[in-house]
């Protein structure tokens, strides 16, 4: 499925009075995400190769686990390869949406966001879900404050609900990284491994290594692929970097 982009100050305009555009993040997207580093741009050509066919091959099998978790050291290009997926996913219509988190923003560094932003690019492109998710927000308006922090409300309410009425065959990747709270961030994700059977979707995570991610997605090792982006591999892309450009 494919996102289109709209008149920004338009919806900026509009979100006083739908409220279903308040559930926007800016920025949020891999197309306008920013970083605290630098702007995030794709691999270079002929670099990180195996990792991104793999996570293609993972995308288009519909008997693979519903969950693909991209994990590595700080450093190691997780960013890179993760926009360059997005890239490559949403030319085949089959990127539903994306949040990549980042420090360099209060609305991208905040875990209770996520949800909402999601909801609203996955909304944008499907009728059938869009209705679910309005009918949600007249039934309560709670979900589309910036302030509401209740997950499992928002998860259930924004999410869950409106993608098991609907007939949507979504495929999403889902970058998250950079929370600022990691416990919010955590009971995140345990309410997506808990749901994502349940639902039309497939989500592509990428993380450090932190133990407290690390146990909670060892508790779903049927629903997770892992993969983790090696120390030497990130050697040989500098070394072909240098060769190319030297």
């Amino acid at each position: 499925m494919q996102i289109l982009w709209g008149d920004k100050h338009r919806l900026m305009t509009d979100i006083a009075t739908d409220p279903f555009n308040r559930l926007y993040c800016e920025n949020a997207l891999y197309m306008t995400c920013h970083s605290s580093y630098s702007d995030p741009t794709g691999c270079m050509e002929e670099t990180r190769v195996k990792i991104l066919a793999d996570v293609e091959a993972w995308a288009m099998d519909d008997t693979s686990n519903l969950v693909f978790w991209l994990v590595g050291m700080a450093g190691t290009g997780k960013s890179t390869i993760s926009q360059t997926v997005c890239e490559r996913l949403h030319a085949k219509d089959m990127l539903g949406t994306s949040f990549f988190c980042s420090r360099a923003s209060d609305y991208t560094n905040n875990a209770c966001l996520i949800i909402p932003s999601i909801t609203y690019e996955l909304a944008r492109t499907s009728p059938s879900i869009k209705s679910k998710v309005v009918k949600a927000i007249e039934d309560d308006k709670k979900p589309t404050e910036p302030t509401y922090s209740d997950l499992e409300d928002l998860f259930m309410k924004l999410i869950y609900n409106p993608l098991q009425k609907s007939i949507s065959n979504v495929k999403t990747i889902d970058g998250m990284d950079k929370c600022t709270n990691l416990n919010v961030f955590t009971l995140l994700l345990k309410l997506i491994l808990q749901c994502t059977p349940k639902m039309p979707l497939k989500i592509f995570i990428f993380s450090r290594d932190e133990l407290l991610i690390q146990n909670v997605f060892g508790k779903h090792p049927n629903t997770v692929v892992l993969h983790k982006v090696e120390k030497d591999v990130v050697e040989d892309d500098i070394r072909h970097y240098h060769k190319k450009v030297g």
